[in-house]
């Protein structure tokens, strides 16, 4: 369409947009965690169930690695 120099009033749009995905674009989240401490008390075994994304969220926010694996530093991660 043909709008001229009226191109920036889309901005106006904008809140609109905003509004309509904060209002439709929600999820539930659900996430299941069991700790489990071995019989001396030196590991403790953390069983997650639920969504990909949050449980890769909570081990790069808590600083953890899976079960037998070592955790190698990126080239840009902060030291």
């Amino acid at each position: 369409p043909d709008i001229g120099n009226w191109w920036y009033a889309l901005t106006l749009l904008s809140p609109g947009a905003y509004f309509y995905y904060m209002s439709r674009g929600t999820r539930q989240e659900e996430v299941k965690v069991k700790m489990v401490t071995a019989d001396d008390d030196q590991t403790t075994d953390i069983i997650v169930e639920g969504d990909i994304e949050e449980i890769l969220r909570m081990a790069r926010e808590l600083d953890l690695v899976e079960k037998g694996m070592v955790r190698v530093k990126g080239v840009f991660e902060q030291a």
